[in-house]
């Protein structure tokens, strides 16, 4: 019993892990986003298109905390 408790804290310990990296990924994607469009004036790049994509990795992490 033991043995599985050990094997499901590892499992949960990835799962975490690739949730928070989600989520950092998705934020440093935001900042170079917000920066391209700021700093650059890149006119391919919109605030929604930003929001959206941001959206995603942060649910996309937040499944992974939460299985």
């Amino acid at each position: 019993m033991e043995a599985i408790d050990i094997i499901l804290h590892y499992f949960v310990l990835a799962f975490e892990t690739a949730g928070a990296l989600l989520i950092i990924f998705g934020g440093v994607r935001a900042i170079i986003g917000v920066l391209r469009l700021e700093v650059i004036h890149q006119k391919s790049v919109t605030y929604n298109s930003i929001r959206r994509d941001f959206t995603n990795k942060l649910i996309f992490g937040l499944e992974f905390i939460i299985a």
